[in-house]
């Protein structure tokens, strides 16, 4: 058998060739996979005893996962063409073919895998699905020919909504929309099930061919216009999801061979581009961050039952990201009434999600079914890994540590939520110091994608191998740091919002620097984050301390909860509006600062201050080895902290810019402050010798 063939599993079922993918683990349509698919459909094809044809997945595979996206990093070897690009060469091959040809879908397909799926005369699927076009999320748009054929198929809006937003359906939601034209969730033979349903449409000459030629209707000029600011809006300066757009409406206007053209060639442009470059760079360091040199990697954690202890905002979120992947919780509360509460929260969060269509009413029924309630911690005797959630105090830790060291069985991961309190002085009130580490969730929990993962002084490092294997299983981006106050993400935000407080005193408004972080790309600007987090909290941690924060909680100003921080907020919104009285306070803490040295601030200098802070405090800590490498800082920042993937997170940015330019910039701050009387920046040495070596941050390894 070829190299190529071997790639594929060929058979034949009452007339039907089945073509398996079979290229662990996700089947992503490299070069050779595309080729022996390409070999096996001209044989099916040229065989007249084949009634049709069914493309699917090897067993436990999924139907395929797109690209192979490291072909993308040499731009100039694609196909100059559509005319030579394998997906729209397939495709109309596909379209010219006298026999049915069905994709037998199973857990997912998604851009190119989803696009090949497009290229059948029909799709199937079973048991859980997701199908999609990610492809704006790296920086590009689907280049097989899915802005074209995917509108064709299920109408321009739908389309848009898939291609420019990058967001899968699942099975349910795929077959109401005309994407699959059969799904049984129940199903688990995908292809038995394909061939079936084949057979079953031959016979009664019911199968339609697919329908390329068909152009959808056009929008008109105003709707057109309107939905463009949409998606320029929804998409804050990532270029891919407007020239997605862009495509997907010359589907109206172009036949399926000019509109393939258009396509490649804005792929090409996009492929090559900056921003698809740094979102490239992201999606790999994502991938990096789960390995740790000295730590095994683990297929089996042994982790089959799950405690928590303390159900707010972050046990319950939790709890629900465990459920969903199967893992039963056992959840402890101080009483009665707040287990009502937690389990009220859960099934509101739930249901709000079955209202988007994310799940269904049997699947909610399932999962809230999988947590029980107590409020007995040596209930949790026999969980697998236990998770303390309660609220940041020291002192309340250490006892709750002390009683799960008492009743927790042997080998039982025991783990803290904590943001930033020091997990080597948790750990000293146990016994076993080697199986206490830090799980730093991001709120909410059950939706944030980040995880720290904690590696304590004594922690094991099998211990700290099946922490990360469990945080991929429950679908987080676990990225291992060390013990410090505030850890890595929250660390750098403090020397962000000690610089956007300082600005305060300096004559530069609020509203002044949140509007200019937010046209960055940030999802919000420092203050009304400050006000979504909840001001009373930073006061809590430092209640003696003086700072605008402290006066605002004084007038009553506690953030978003209460209606009022830096900003007023109307009743059940989130939208931030001016207000006198915020100005008011801000203006007289300002004065009461007696500031003598003014400094001008451009809004480039509001900008560079915010964000060298964030890259300036994250150089201290990787020159630490808090961080492992410049590029899980990137990761943690693009998925906890919302920095815009299209600048590959802060040290990817830094090294576009040029360490150099950076660093000095950083000493002239450092200059103007120390003139001002107050200096916030400390520079690490690390700085100039990765100048003097010409080195980058986002590829840093600090050991």
């Amino acid at each position: 058998m070829s190299q190529q063939l071997s790639l594929v599993k060929t058979s034949k079922i009452s007339g039907i060739q089945v073509i398996l993918m079979d290229r662990s683990p996700v089947n992503a349509l490299s070069k050779s996979l595309r080729e022996a698919v390409s070999q096996a459909f001209d044989e099916a094809l040229s065989d007249g005893s084949i009634k049709g044809i069914v493309i699917s997945s090897g067993k436990d595979l999924p139907f395929s996962a797109g690209a192979d996206i490291t072909e993308f990093s040499s731009p100039d070897k694609l196909e100059v063409s559509s005319k030579d690009n394998w997906f729209t060469v397939l495709s109309e091959r596909l379209k010219s073919s006298s026999k049915p040809i069905v994709a037998a879908i199973q857990k997912y397909a998604l851009g190119g895998g989803l696009e090949l799926s497009l290229a059948c005369d029909a799709r199937v699927g079973v048991g859980s699905l997701r199908l999609g076009l990610p492809e704006v999320t790296i920086g590009v748009l689907p280049g097989g020919g899915g802005t074209q054929l995917l509108p064709r198929l299920i109408g321009i809006e739908a389309a848009i909504s898939m291609i420019c937003s990058g967001q899968p359906v699942n099975g349910q939601k795929a077959l109401e929309m005309g994407l699959l034209d059969a799904y049984d969730a129940d199903a688990t033979d995908v292809v038995s099930y394909a061939c079936k349903w084949l057979l079953h449409h031959i016979s009664q000459g019911t199968l339609r061919k697919r329908r390329s030629d068909f152009r959808p209707k056009a929008l008109d000029e105003l709707s057109l216009t309107e939905m463009r600011k949409t998606i320029i809006k929804q998409s804050r300066g990532r270029q891919a999801s407007v020239e997605a757009f862009d495509c997907v409406m010359k589907s109206t206007s172009l036949d399926l061979v000019e509109g393939f053209e258009f396509e490649w060639q804005s792929f090409l442009t996009l492929v090559s581009g900056e921003q698809s470059q740094a979102m490239r760079y992201v999606f790999f360091a994502e991938r990096m961050a789960s390995h740790v040199p000295g730590v095994p990697l683990v297929k089996d954690d042994g982790i089959a039952t799950i405690g928590i202890v303390g159900g707010g905002t972050m046990g319950g979120g939790i709890a629900m990201s465990c459920v969903q992947q199967q893992l039963p919780v056992t959840l402890v509360e101080v009483n009665q009434n707040q287990i009502d509460h937690v389990a009220e929260i859960i099934r509101m969060n739930f249901q709000s999600s079955a209202k988007k269509g994310k799940f269904t009413q049997d699947q909610i029924n399932r999962w809230q079914s999988m947590i029980t309630y107590t409020t007995d911690v040596s209930d949790l005797h026999q969980a697998d890994c236990i998770i303390e959630a309660v609220f940041e105090n020291m002192a309340v830790k250490k006892e709750i540590f002390a009683k799960l060291d008492a009743i927790a069985k042997p080998g039982c991961i025991l783990a803290t939520n904590t943001s930033g309190l020091d997990i080597n002085e948790i750990a000293s009130v146990t016994s076993r110091p080697e199986h206490i580490l830090g799980l730093h969730f991001f709120s909410p929990a059950n939706i944030m994608k980040l995880l720290e993962v904690v590696n304590a002084k004594k922690t094991d490092q099998s211990i700290l191998g099946k922490a990360i294997s469990f945080a991929k299983r429950i679908k987080k981006i676990p990225v291992t740091v060390g013990v410090c106050p505030d850890f890595v993400g929250n660390r750098m935000l403090a020397k962000y919002l000690e610089q956007a407080i300082w600005m305060l005193s300096h004559g530069v408004s609020h509203h002044q620097v949140d509007a200019i972080v937010y046209a960055f790309g940030m999802p919000m600007g420092p203050f009304v984050m400050s006000d979504m987090v909840g001001l009373d909290l930073a006061v809590k941690r430092d209640p003696e301390g003086d700072s605008i924060v402290h006066a605002l909680c004084a007038a009553g100003r506690n953030g978003l909860k209460g209606g009022a921080g830096f900003y007023d907020y109307k009743s059940n919104s989130r939208v931030p509006e001016d207000a006198d009285k915020a100005n008011q306070i801000i203006k007289s803490w300002v004065d009461k600062q007696k500031v003598v040295h003014s400094i001008d601030m451009s809004d480039e200098d509001i900008k560079e201050r915010c964000l060298y802070a964030l890259i300036n405090e994250a150089v201290n800590i990787l020159h630490e080895g808090i961080a492992l490498r410049g590029s899980d800082v990137d990761v943690i920042y693009v998925y906890g902290y919302g920095w815009p993937p299209y600048y590959g997170g802060p040290m990817w940015y830094a090294d576009q810019i040029g360490l150099k330019n950076v660093y000095e910039c950083i000493k002239k701050f450092k200059a103007q402050d120390l003139k001002a009387g107050r200096d916030l920046w400390h520079i690490s040495p690390l700085w100039q010798t990765l100048i003097d070596a010409n080195k980058k941050l986002s590829t840093y390894q600090s050991r």
